[in-house]
């Protein structure tokens, strides 16, 4: 398995790409766009704590 810094890169480039070329093809009603922006900030925090978890405990 790679290291969870890949895994976070990974997953952040992906879904910048994923945005930039949706949104000028999609349309989306406000509410939906909401929930896409609290899914995003929910996995954007879920992943940086792991990360930050993950490295005090290499600290130890």
């Amino acid at each position: 398995m790679a290291p969870i810094s890949e895994l976070q890169g990974c997953l952040i480039s992906e879904g910048v790409a994923m945005t930039g070329e949706t949104a000028a093809t999609l349309p989306m009603s406000n509410h939906t766009r909401e929930r896409v922006t609290v899914a995003k900030l929910t996995l954007e925090n879920f992943y940086s704590t792991l990360l930050t978890q993950h490295e005090e405990r290499e600290m130890r």
